[in-house]
């Protein structure tokens, strides 16, 4: 399973002192200074639940699951038609639709080495003025691997190694609905004490 170890660490951490606060907040407060900070403890540690410690990654030889915030995707392997890392991992379905995965984002530092090497050219094809290459720009190497980057890689190495068979099932894309309920009720619950 693929998944941010940073994000999990960030989460729990979240959890661990959402949790400390609101024993605090029970043992301390009474009507409007209670549930107050209540509501927006549940919703914080809610938020970090959904946001960080959920999304990952996960593979087997019949499938791809996608776990985001509030969506899980089933995409069997007979329905990958391709597998990239621009902002964040992505996998193309036969659907036409492409599916990010929110567990392996690419940094901002790797985005920008990126486009600073595209933006340049290999000295060996031109140079500058078109002429043999004498006046040639400078040329820089590919930056490192990034995370995403290699992620993507094992996939595409998998994804040969299990050959999947035609057929194999649907693409399958489905809300996650007791994050949803969660975080719509902490925002009700905070509203409603906050009006009266």
């Amino acid at each position: 399973m693929y998944r941010s170890p940073l994000s999990a660490v960030g989460g729990v951490i979240v959890l661990v002192v959402g949790a400390f606060f609101a024993v605090d907040t029970v043992l301390r407060g009474s009507g409007p200074t209670l549930w107050i900070p209540l509501a927006v403890i549940v919703l914080v540690c809610a938020l970090a639940v959904t946001l960080w410690i959920r999304p990952a990654l996960a593979v087997d030889p019949q499938r791809i699951l996608i776990r985001n915030p509030f969506r899980t995707i089933e995409i069997p392997w007979s329905r990958v038609r391709d597998i990239t890392s621009r902002y964040s991992l992505e996998v193309a379905a036969d659907n036409g639709r492409r599916y990010s995965v929110w567990a392996i984002p690419m940094s901002l530092r790797a985005r920008r080495k990126r486009l600073h090497h595209g933006g340049l050219h290999d000295p060996r094809s031109a140079g500058l003025l078109g002429g043999s290459g004498r006046h040639e720009r400078q040329f820089t190497p590919p930056p490192q691997e990034n995370h995403a980057d290699a992620v993507a890689r094992d996939l595409r190495e998998y994804w040969a190694q299990v050959r999947p068979a035609p057929g194999g099932g649907e693409v399958r894309a489905r809300w996650f609905w007791p994050a949803i309920a969660v975080i719509a009720g902490a925002l009700a619950m905070l509203l409603l004490v906050t009006v009266w």
